[in-house]
């Protein structure tokens, strides 16, 4: 018996022997379902998806759902100078105001021309134009502005067109800065807001009537001045009288003497006519260069002007002379820029001075020809 439980005993461990197989076979068993389980991937950590992850991370920029970013207009940083054009709003009812703003920042030394639009820029109606007060940064550059208020009276995507302006070096030279456009929607009125179209009412026209009583006064009218006429006639007053020799031509710079002279007795700046007295006296100056130089000046611009003057080579320091003056001119006309009262007064002697400077020395015309110059100009404009 002891025999035979020994027996039992070595067969019971040999079947104990056999057991590590089936936990081998287990254990890949449990491998493949631990796999298929979808447990954490080692690249992974917390059980995440990589697809999530990725989507979360993919923000366009940082910006905020629904953010709204107006468009960038800023124009040319060279030597210092910025323009930039902006809008409160590019989002606006048909006829809404918009106000439009235009930056320049720009040397001390330098002169801006920024002219004023006309009634209308583009398709938008201008509805105030004024100047911003200057501002004097801390790298000693001077800030000049101008605010605008348009509205349009068309639906749909529009764009607020480039706005052109002059900066003037201290040199003399010109360069023309211009704006970007800038983008505007223009919306309809809501229904809930819109009133009713009414019909256009007929015209009602007054009763005609034959003017008889104002037909006879004309004629009688007519008759009397033609009776008048005649019996002077016959009288001699008002025979042809024989034109005398045309006086001598008088030399660009005396007329402009005679004309900057005629100016200062008008006292347009005691009476407020800022904008008559610089006209006059930069149509002087322009009448001067045309006779000196021989240039047809009234219809160019300041610009187109100088241009022409480099042209036919003048010289550099006549050019940035006329320059700088007719500039200052064009400030008060178009920009509507005040300078101090005693700037103003002084600005005909200005001129005379640049007259000086640019003249050309000649013999002294005849006294005749100055009196008969100075009677042929007495009857222009009285502001």
């Amino acid at each position: 018996m002891a025999a035979g439980r020994g027996h039992v005993t070595e067969g019971d461990s040999g079947e104990q022997m056999g057991s590590p197989k089936v936990i081998i076979l287990l254990s890949v068993v449990i491998g493949v379902l631990f796999a298929a389980g979808g447990c954490t991937s080692p690249g992974v950590p917390g059980g995440g998806s990589p697809q999530t992850e990725q989507e979360s991370s993919a923000a366009p920029g940082g910006l905020a759902p629904g953010g709204s970013v107006l468009p960038d207009t800023g124009l040319g940083r060279a030597e210092g100078v910025t323009l930039q054009a902006s809008v409160d709003t590019s989002r606006v009812t048909v006829g809404d105001p918009i106000t439009y703003i235009l930056t320049l920042t720009r040397p001390a030394a330098s002169e801006a021309i920024i002219p004023a639009p006309d009634s209308a820029l583009g398709k938008f109606e201008v509805r105030k134009w004024e100047q911003l007060p200057e501002e004097v940064l801390a790298d000693g550059r001077v800030t000049d502005g101008r605010e605008c208020v348009l509205s349009c009276f068309e639906i749909g995507e529009q764009e607020i067109p480039p706005l052109e302006i002059g900066l003037i070096s201290v040199a003399g030279e010109t360069t023309a800065l211009r704006t970007l456009p800038v983008p505007i929607v223009v919306q309809r009125i809501s229904p809930a807001d819109a009133e009713e179209i009414k019909d256009i009412k007929e015209l009602i026209y007054p009763p005609r009537r034959f003017p008889l009583r104002q037909v006879l006064i004309g004629l009688l009218a007519v008759g009397l001045a033609a009776g008048a006429v005649l019996s002077f006639r016959r009288r001699g007053l008002f025979a042809p009288q024989e034109e005398g020799p045309a006086p001598p031509s008088l030399p660009p710079h005396e007329i402009a003497y005679h004309d900057l002279e005629r100016i200062a007795g008008l006292d347009l700046v005691e009476r407020g006519l800022y904008k008559a007295y610089y006209t006059e006296v930069s149509e002087v100056i322009r009448r001067y260069i045309g006779g000196r130089y021989g240039i047809a000046t009234m219809e160019l611009t300041t610009g187109e002007l100088l241009a022409s003057m480099r042209q036919i080579e003048v010289e550099r320091e006549h050019i940035v002379l006329f320059g700088q003056f007719l500039a200052r001119c064009d400030l008060v006309k178009f920009a509507k820029f005040l300078p101090p009262r005693e700037e103003m007064k002084a600005e005909v002697h200005r001129a005379r001075e640049l007259v000086d400077a640019t003249r050309v020395v000649e013999p002294g015309p005849e006294p005749e020809a100055l009196e008969v110059a100075s009677s042929s100009r007495s009857g222009e404009v009285q502001a």
